[in-house]
């Protein structure tokens, strides 16, 4: 929820602007220069963009506990000598490959 008085950061340029009003559909903001007018979807658009960085990250991360997992799954498999897993386990790792999976080194 936009609030008047907090200061926002835009993730485009990094400059910060603090909210002075707020008006049906419309903001009124400075950057401390200059007051500005902008649409209330202008405003979103600007100042609450998801930061994509964090989210590549996160997946990454999630993507990398998963290859693990599976990895483990496998050698288990494979070590037991039980074809019936190593066949499930193999399909696994396949359907992985020919979607999100293009490398199965975990990266750091």
């Amino acid at each position: 929820m936009i609030k008047v008085g907090e200061v926002y950061q835009d993730k485009t340029t990094n400059k910060h602007y603090e909210v002075l009003n707020i008006f049906v559909g419309e903001i009124k903001m400075t950057d401390g220069d200059n007051e500005y007018y902008v649409s209330e979807e202008h405003f979103k658009l600007i100042f609450e963009l998801p930061d994509y960085k964090q989210l590549y990250e996160q997946q990454k991360q999630q993507i990398n506990s998963l290859k693990t997992e599976i990895l483990i799954i496998n050698n288990d498999a494979v070590n037991s000598g039980d074809e019936a897993q190593m066949e499930i386990t193999g399909r696994v790792i396949e359907a992985l490959e020919n979607t999100i999976v293009d490398d199965w080194r975990v990266e750091e």
